[in-house]
């Protein structure tokens, strides 16, 4: 054990204070002498930095063990969870050590009390609870100071570093006991919850406890915390002690809310009729078929009137898979001099509610795709069967002409160099490659592996694009993410060397993306796009992202038009199996990738349309807007070459691409970009669709018949997550009399403004509102 005579030997400036010393802490740079040291009752030595250094970074600056301070006699009783990696001690008000918290690997807590025969019991039995840092926290009460009331000893440290008194409870949220209050009698306290339910229902508890006691509760929400985030964090995002302070003498007494015995005024009276909340979006155009391509015409239209789907969802997801069957074995160089060369690969998806046919319409555009891959692997099956066969020949004729070796070898007759060169001449039999079109589901590992054996590229389709959205959010999953960004324009090589899978390169990255999405899950990652710290132009490569006006559904029992059906899938097969340089395209040798270039009038249409859209991108609109647009570049002639490349595999076109093919591609922007307005346009008004939340949540029943703005913050609930969109969302329904502002007293004293619900307000799904007055506050 290392002693405390041993330990000050390795400290500057120590002096005797008390039953102790003092001296400069080791983990922190200071001239003053923040760190106490002492023996404990047990022998073991303790180590406190008023300033905030945890115990275990003061013992690491020791060069110690957490171990080399706890006596060698008695036995530990420690969980199995290993070594603490950080450890709290509790001092009752004189001082002495009563318990220690110990976060253990994994963020579990245990929590330990000093064994009279040495080592540590760990159980609490017996050991009345006390505040974290009770005796700054007592001293600090005498000299009027400001207590901070956190949620974990962390945050006390935190605070510690700004020379502020801070305290909590051992346990977290929800562990406050009724007698830490005595300690702060005629304390000035300010709360910081957390940023959760728990963490507002813990402050809401040590506020009524306080209440009375204190000279005065104040629960400060800090500004811009993230979900479930602490003082800590909003320190480490640039929160500083000033601000905190300042923010501190802001904050508004907390008050009980007692129930008003009389009737609620709003009850006495007639309420107007609830005026109905329109959930406006921006309008869109409607899809012309005239801009599908002529072989997938009819077929398209037939399935969207079949199921009655919008014809959007089918167009988009059509576009999309073509450009995927094209891939990076094709390209456009939408200028005729210039050597910028536009691969045709897609990303996009359709919006709309539950029930608005998305999946079943996106299933039916890939049926083709479908035929293929069958159609692909049964190629597959038969040749790895001929190549089992080639395996078994190759090593047989290698063990003959081993035999031959042997025998010359043993015989020294001449011909061993004629066997050596006939063995060198064996070549391993190629083994066959698997043509995929898509996936559903794939590490970006495997994917790169795909990519190496499909060089034209892929799809990956997946139902709900918010699950592969989110997959790329979680941590340790940034790679993924960089690696579909690279993968989105299909003609850059990547090369990733692994572990067990060795080095896979791959000479064009083209990934092609579809799927489905609802409104609601949408709107988070427009959020991030409209973000400058956290937009990486993910959305805005979702050029084909659609979100149609919604229609009567009828009921429709017809035969599919098979002609149609079986003429698309035809072309899709042609365009699959396409040499495209016999077919107009054209190589060089500085371009690996046949390309394609607008004819005469095409290319007309081409720089016109290009000219407007440089206009539209130095306009005054948002960032990410002019972000989006600015993506059309690609867009505008990867259509064109799309709708040209469909009508040559029907024979109906060939070489350069013509100039109906380039207007139905300026249709298609004009088109898309109405879409791309509306879908970003759901997060121009947040307070109208805030309102539109809350007005679900009262139809809904969950909330009480009188509430306040903060009563929903505290639930942390979608766009009803703080207090300024609350408030806007409750203006908006103020407005249309579906709420309205009411006072209740407060402690017999100024009275808090709350709301109360207007009782014919309809309920959802058409049943009685839940009564929910016996929880109101």
């Amino acid at each position: 054990m290392s002693t405390v005579t041993s330990i000050l030997t390795q400290l500057h400036n120590v002096r005797k204070s008390g039953d102790g010393f003092t001296s400069k802490c080791p983990a922190h740079d200071d001239d003053k002498n923040s760190l106490s040291i002492c023996a404990g009752s047990d022998g073991r030595t303790l180590l406190n930095c008023h300033a905030g250094c945890e115990f275990k970074d003061i013992v690491a600056a020791l060069g110690l063990k957490l171990s080399d301070l706890s006596p060698k006699s008695g036995r530990e009783q420690r969980p199995s969870a290993g070594e603490p990696e950080a450890v709290y001690d509790y001092h009752n008000a004189d001082g002495r050590l009563t318990y220690q918290v110990c976060r253990m690997p994994g963020k579990r807590f245990a929590q330990r009390r000093p064994s009279s025969a040495g080592g540590w019991i760990w159980k609490l039995e017996g050991v009345m609870p006390v505040l974290y840092r009770l005796p700054e926290v007592l001293a600090a009460v005498k000299r009027c100071e400001n207590i901070f009331v956190v949620e974990g000893e962390k945050d006390c440290a935190s605070l510690a570093r700004l020379g502020l008194c801070a305290t909590t409870n051992s346990g977290g949220a929800g562990k406050w006991r009724e007698g830490y209050a005595d300690s702060l009698e005629g304390a000035s306290v300010i709360i910081l919850p957390d940023n959760d339910a728990p963490g507002h229902k813990h402050a809401e508890q040590v506020a009524k406890s306080l209440h009375g006691k204190a000279s005065s509760v104040r629960v400060l929400e800090l500004p811009g915390l993230p979900p479930k985030g602490d003082v800590s964090d909003w320190l480490a995002t640039g929160g500083t002690r000033e601000e905190l302070l300042r923010l501190a003498g802001e904050a508004l007494e907390w008050e009980p809310v007692q129930e008003d015995n009389r009737e609620r005024e709003g009850l006495k009276t007639e309420w107007p009729e609830p005026e109905p909340l329109n959930e406006t979006l921006k309008p869109v155009l409607k899809l012309d078929p005239e801009i599908l391509p002529v072989p997938f015409r009819e077929w398209v239209t037939d399935v969207a009137y079949r199921m009655q789907a919008p014809v959007d969802f089918c167009a988009a997801a059509l576009l999309v898979i073509l450009g995927s069957v094209v891939g990076s074995g094709c390209g456009v160089k939408p200028k005729r001099k210039d050597d910028w060369l536009v691969v045709p690969n897609l990303w996009g998806g359709v919006v709309g509610r539950p029930g608005t046919m998305k999946t079943p319409a996106l299933a039916e555009m890939l049926k083709p795709l479908a035929r293929l891959e069958i159609a692909a692997k049964e190629v597959y099956d038969y040749e790895m069967t001929a190549f089992e066969g080639d395996k078994e020949v190759h090593k047989a004729s290698k063990e003959a002409l081993r035999g031959e070796m042997l025998k010359a070898a043993k015989s020294g007759t001449a011909g061993m160099g004629d066997i050596r060169q006939r063995y060198i001449a064996l070549q391993d039999p190629a083994a066959p490659v698997w043509r995929r079109y898509k996936s559903n589901d794939a590490t970006i590992e495997k994917l790169g592996e795909l990519l190496r054996d499909n060089p034209n590229g892929v799809l990956l389709f997946r139902d709900e694009l918010v699950g592969l959205l989110a997959s790329w959010d979680k941590d340790g999953r940034e790679p993924d993410r960089a690696f579909f960004l690279e993968a989105w324009n299909g003609q850059g090589a990547i090369t990733s060397d692994r572990i067990g899978r060795g080095t896979v390169h791959v000479e064009n990255a083209c990934v092609s993306i579809l799927g489905g999405i609802q409104p609601a899950k949408l709107l988070a990652y427009l959020h991030q796009a409209t973000s400058e710290l956290e937009n990486d132009g993910l959305i805005q490569r979702m050029q084909l992202l659609v979100y149609p006006d919604e229609s009567a559904a009828k009921i429709v029992d017809e035969y599919p038009d098979t002609a149609a059906r079986e003429r698309a899938f035809r072309v899709l097969q042609t365009l699959a199996s396409m040499d495209f340089r016999e077919h107009g395209a054209a190589t060089s040798q500085f371009e690996l990738i046949p390309c394609y270039q607008f004819d005469k009038h095409a290319q007309e249409i081409f720089y016109q349309w290009l000219e407007g859209l440089n206009i539209k991108i130095h306009a005054d609109e948002p960032p990410v807007i002019l972000e989006h647009l600015n993506k059309f570049r690609s867009l505008m002639p990867s259509i064109a070459l799309i709708h040209h490349l469909a009508n040559v595999a029907d024979g109906q076109a060939a070489g350069a691409i013509t100039a109906d093919s380039a207007a139905v591609a300026v249709k298609w922007c004009e088109y898309l970009e109405s879409h791309m307005r509306r879908i970003y346009g759901m997060i121009g008004d947040v307070s109208q669709r805030a309102a539109i939340e809350l007005a679900k949540k009262l139809q809904a029943g969950k909330l009480s018949d009188v509430f306040s703005v903060r009563d929903v913050y505290r639930q942390c609930w979608h766009l009803l997550n703080t207090k300024e969109l609350v408030q806007a969302a409750c203006d908006e329904l103020a407005a249309a009399s579906w709420i309205k502002e009411s006072y209740v007293p407060v402690d017999g004293q100024r009275e808090k403004m709350v709301y109360l619900i207007n009782p014919k307000i309809p309920p959802k799904g058409g049943g009685a509102r839940t009564d929910n007055t016996d929880s109101r506050h």
